[in-house]
């Protein structure tokens, strides 16, 4: 089966002269995939997926792939934006920023315990922070709703607080 698929693509080829591989019958931009309107690998169940490069001691180690920096957004209120990101059951992180996105606050939120820790750091230009703030302003990104006994909830860090607003 391989030999024959193999043959027919040959003999496909040979029937085409060379600049026929080469020309681009369209103009420039023929053949060229559409870039993304945004800056996630992936969309999952309320998460985006933002990838972050392999570093250099991940290649060493064989890793091909990063795992993703996976973040719900909360949305936009009085020009901040807030992204939750799931670190696993018990530890979660609420990022905000503000339209231009110089500086991110984080708060580390333990469960039961509320916020335990806040920082603000730079957002440096390629950092996936950045970039995922950089989605939500600019619109591409969905407000997460939580459903719970039939009613459904948006979410928001308010005074060191997760608070709980019923859409209707």
């Amino acid at each position: 089966m391989w030999k024959v698929a193999c043959l027919c693509l040959m003999l496909v080829a040979c029937g085409m002269d060379k600049d026929n591989f080469s020309k681009n019958e369209n103009g420039p931009e023929a053949g060229k995939l559409a870039e993304p309107e945004h800056n996630y690998a992936v969309y999952m169940d309320g998460e985006y997926g933002y990838q972050p490069a392999v570093s250099e001691n991940q290649t060493n180690n064989g890793q091909v792939a990063a795992t993703l920096f996976m973040v719900k957004y909360l949305g936009e209120k009085n020009g901040k934006y807030q992204l939750f990101s799931k670190q696993n059951d018990h530890v979660m992180a609420v990022m905000e920023c503000q339209n231009p996105c110089e500086f991110i606050k984080l708060n580390h939120i333990i469960n039961g315990m509320g916020v335990v820790k806040t920082e603000v750091m730079e957002a440096a230009p390629d950092s996936l922070g950045r970039i995922a703030f950089e989605d939500a302003i600019a619109g591409k990104l969905e407000p997460f709703v939580k459903e719970e006994n039939g009613k459904r909830y948006s979410v928001w860090l308010e005074d060191k607080k997760m608070t709980r607003t019923i859409i209707h």
